[in-house]
C-alpha cells in the first residue's frame, strides 16, 4: 500500500491513475500504519463544534428525553463540573456514554424491581421498554460520576496536565 502512496503513478500498465480522497472518522489514529500519518500523504481535520453544533447533537441524543433547553443546562452543568477539574471541553461521545449509562442503571432497576425471567419476557416482547423515561434531574445526577470517570480517563491517557 505504501508503494502506491508514494509513487501512484507509476504501474506496470499505461492506465492514468486517479487520485481520490479517502475520508476516515474516528478517535484514535495512533493504531494506523505511522508513514499514512505523514505530513502530505494525510490531512487531519480535528472536529471542534460550535457551542451550537454541540447542543444541537447532544439535544438529538437526547431528543426523547430531554429538552433542548434541559439539554443546554445538561451541557453547562457537565462542562461547569468538567472545569473545576482541568478539563477544558467534554467530548459529544461523553453525553452519548451518560445517556448510556443511565439507561443502564434502569434496566438494571427494572430487573430488580421485576426479576430476570418476567424482565426478559417484558424486554423480548415490548424491546427495552422502560416503566418511566429518565429525567433530567436523572442525568444531572449521573452527570457528576460520569465527569468523574472522564477525569479519570484523561489522566490515564495524559490528555491533563
Amino acid at each position: 500500500m505504501l508503494k502506491y502512496l508514494n509513487a501512484p503513478d507509476v504501474r506496470d500498465f499505461e492506465a492514468k491513475t486517479i487520485r481520490i480522497p479517502i475520508f476516515l472518522t474516528g478517535n484514535d489514529f495512533t493504531k494506523l500504519y505511522s508513514p499514512l500519518l505523514r505530513a502530505g500523504r494525510m490531512t487531519k481535520f480535528k472536529w471542534l463544534p460550535s457551542s451550537e453544533e454541540k447542543t444541537n447533537v447532544i439535544a438529538t441524543i437526547f431528543q426523547s428525553h430531554l429538552t433542548q433547553s434541559e439539554a443546554q443546562s445538561l451541557i453547562a452543568h457537565c462542562d461547569g463540573l468538567a472545569k473545576k477539574q482541568g478539563i477544558e471541553n467534554v467530548p459529544v461521545s461523553f453525553y452519548a456514554s451518560l445517556k448510556s449509562r443511565v439507561l443502564d442503571d434502569y434496566i438494571l432497576m427494572t430487573v430488580q424491581k421485576n426479576g430476570w425471567t418476567n424482565s426478559y419476557t417484558m424486554f423480548s416482547q415490548k424491546g427495552v421498554a422502560l416503566s418511566h423515561k429518565p429525567t433530567y434531574k436523572d442525568y444531572l445526577d449521573k452527570a457528576d460520576e460520569c465527569v468523574a470517570s472522564l477525569v479519570n480517563q484523561s489522566f490515564l491517557e495524559g490528555d491533563k496536565s
